[in-house]
């Protein structure tokens, strides 16, 4: 449903060179440099080759990050364990970095996840992340687009 995906990790037991070489390896274009952003506490951002899809990469910098990764999902995918944000904290994390692309991201999972969230527990949480202003336009936003859709 988005364009991108997302990560958060451990960057201080992060082994940068291996990193970098793994993903290369496996048909992604990055070099060391690109992980530069995580000594800024920032984001790093590459691609898998010849596609436009990408990654951005952040650190485990604050107790928001730490939150989030409590409170994600886990899952297996193909024999691997993987942690996904739940839609509430991937809606506002998306509504406060706030690319035109975020905000769509934020639409679409919002509508997708719709039946199981409640709107006073976004209202909350974004008061914690920071968006509570975003978030009033947003879901008056998302619940009238909703209500259209299953009109028409």
């Amino acid at each position: 449903m988005t364009m991108d995906l997302d990560i958060i990790i451990e960057h201080k037991k992060l082994n940068k060179q291996d990193f970098v070489q793994s993903l290369s390896q496996n048909g992604f274009d990055i070099t060391l440099s690109d992980l530069e952003g995580l000594e800024e506490k920032s984001h790093c951002t590459f691609y898998p080759k010849n596609s436009s899809f990408r990654i951005d990469l952040k650190g485990n910098y604050t107790e928001l990050e730490t939150e989030s990764i409590e409170m994600s999902i886990r899952t297996r995918y193909d024999s691997i364990d993987i942690q996904i944000d739940n839609p509430i904290n991937f809606i506002l994390y998306k509504l406060k970095f706030g690319s035109e692309q975020d905000i769509e991201d934020a639409y679409a999972v919002y509508a997708h996840n719709n039946d199981s969230l409640e709107d006073e527990e976004i209202i909350k949480r974004s008061k914690i992340i920071g968006v509570e202003e975003e978030i009033r336009n947003f879901l008056e936003k998302a619940n009238e687009f909703i209500k259209q859709e299953k009109n028409a």
